[in-house]
């Protein structure tokens, strides 16, 4: 009996020969199937863009019986077979999806990061994909990486010549913004780019999450990762082997393993180690709609078997130039190969993160909590009230995260502090629209002769957060901090509606003049830090 390894030997050898015929599409090692039905006999099975009659095809271009002793199975994607009958299969995951769309991405902002959701790269913002899970450092809770593909956080078109992302360049969720007060409050920058690979092996990258981030080891709709697990061929034979994935792009879904060790080129590049996915059926469908297990947009999602077991990666939807029912079909990389590539290729001491319980709050930087309650050893000393807290001095807060990230912390300590915060969280949208619509507010942003814009004031603040020495400008060219505070404020107000209106009025009042302070000095003026308050 042949071992799994010399199966894939086998089709590896076959590969040249089975690729070199007309409307061969993939290859793979899977059960053979007759008519809906699965054999329980391994082949290699051969993926065609529509099988033919052997009398219409020239003998050179039929797919042989066998390679080496192994039978082929030739899967028609034209017409495929049916799904197994429920009693041959019991079907409990979701079905599959409509294809997705740029205008359907799943766009929302989660307070803590999370699987499914959206990430997107400065490398090419345009183009975002899904957020797979998490890898831990072993040693060390400041080290947490976010894990995706390498097209969607380390690379851009052209893909001959990609834009490379490098340490520097910085990642998003759900999307990088563009509007200087979106980046400053929204803070949806997570980390940086850590490292990641795209060539016939993996598609697959990292970014190293900013101290203070707030995360899950959970994905959406599907819950707390909970391992991982190698799918062995002799699982795929039957066709019954379920897995899920979230993505941004078709949501949630379901499907069965096709194949195992599957050859497919994917933007040229082809791979000879991917699990080719069927999606579930949908019902509601209509006949002319392509089913979808993955698309455009899922790319990084994880996918997890029926025990939330991580199985693999989504690297790739079927692409346009498919056959139209290979279309929704997923590629997957397998686990494995994602973690002995960090692992033992990059030598990175990391795991991937999971949870015993669905939603256990994690922070870089922090340990992971205990996963149950300390068994008491002692009674609790009596109960005692504890000290009114006192206004907590800069030096003993916790600075941990981007300088945005602790000047947010910061404001969000002080009433006027929480004001400004409201202001954007409550106004954000309309104050980015009056800035787009008219022009003499988008001027205020832009340097030019009497002095630096709003843009680069705004960059003076969050260098005095790192830097402390530094100090806010005296005056913004021949006027005075606060007097240009004022015009900025007056500018908008008059254009503003009521509601914004009076919250600009109110933020206003609250700012102490900021001319000349340092970021120590600026958080004092803003008042004592009020924990636990809350302004509204």
């Amino acid at each position: 009996m042949r071992s799994d390894a010399e199966y894939t030997a086998v089709k590896d050898r076959a590969l040249d020969r089975l690729f070199g015929l007309s409307g061969v599409v993939a290859v793979g090692v899977g059960g053979r199937e007759r008519a809906g039905r699965a054999t329980g006999e391994r082949a290699i099975r051969v993926f065609v863009a529509r099988k033919r009659p052997r009398g219409e095809l020239p003998q050179d271009q039929l797919v042989p019986a066998e390679f080496e002793g192994v039978g082929t199975d030739v899967v028609d994607l034209g017409t495929p077979a049916p799904d197994p009958r429920p009693d041959l299969c019991v079907r409990r995951g979701p079905s599959g999806s409509p294809p997705g769309s740029a205008s359907r991405l799943d766009t929302r902002k989660w307070s803590r990061l999370i699987g499914g959701a959206m990430v997107s790269s400065a490398v090419d913002p345009k183009a975002p994909g899904t957020i797979g899970g998490f890898l831990e450092h072993t040693g060390d809770p400041g080290k947490v990486y976010l894990l995706s593909n390498q097209h969607v956080l380390g690379e851009a078109p052209p893909l001959d010549h990609p834009v490379k992302a490098d340490t520097g360049t910085r990642v998003y969720h759900p999307l990088r913004q563009d509007f200087p007060l979106e980046r400053l409050f929204a803070g949806n920058a997570v980390g940086n780019y850590e490292t990641g690979d795209r060539d016939t092996t993996v598609d697959i990258a990292v970014a190293r999450l900013d101290p203070g981030v707030k995360w899950y080891a959970d994905i959406l709709d599907i819950g707390p990762v909970t391992g991982t697990y190698t799918l062995k061929p002799e699982e795929v034979d039957s066709h019954c082997f379920e897995v899920r994935k979230r993505g941004v792009a078709t949501g949630y879904t379901g499907g069965t393993v096709q194949a195992v060790n599957a050859a497919y080129d994917v933007d040229g590049i082809r791979y000879s180690n991917l699990m080719i996915v069927k999606p579930h059926p949908n019902p509601g469908l209509p006949t002319t709609v392509v089913n979808h297990f993955s698309d455009h947009g899922d790319s990084g999602a994880l996918v997890v078997d029926g025990f939330n077991r991580a199985v693999g990666i989504v690297l790739a939807g079927f692409g346009p130039d498919e056959p139209a029912a290979m279309r929704g079909w997923g590629k997957v990389l397998p686990v494995d190969v994602v973690l002995h590539y960090f692992v033992h290729t990059k030598q990175m001491p990391v795991r991937l993160a999971t949870a015993p319980r669905a939603r256990i709050p994690r922070v870089v930087g922090q340990p992971a909590p205990p996963t149950a309650s300390p068994t008491p050893t002692a009674s609790p000393p009596p109960y005692a009230s504890p000290p009114a807290p006192g206004p907590v001095p800069l030096a003993a807060r916790p600075r941990t995260g981007s300088a945005a990230a602790v000047l947010r912390a910061d404001l969000g300590r002080t009433v006027p502090g929480r004001r400004l915060l409201r202001l954007w969280q409550d106004h954000g949208e309309e104050l980015a629209g009056l800035t787009g619509r008219h022009p003499e507010l988008a001027d205020l942003w832009r340097a030019n002769g009497a002095g630096p814009g709003l843009a680069e004031l705004l960059r003076d603040l969050i260098s005095t957060v790192r830097h402390e020495a530094r100090r806010m400008p005296a005056a913004v060219g021949p006027v005075p901090l606060g007097e240009y505070v004022d015009r900025i404020h007056h500018a908008y107000a008059r254009l503003a509606g009521p509601e914004l209106r009076s919250a600009l009025a109110r933020s206003r009042s609250a700012l102490p003049d900021l001319a000349g302070l340092t970021y120590a000095q600026m958080v004092e003026a803003l008042g004592p830090a009020e924990e636990g308050r809350h302004d509204h």
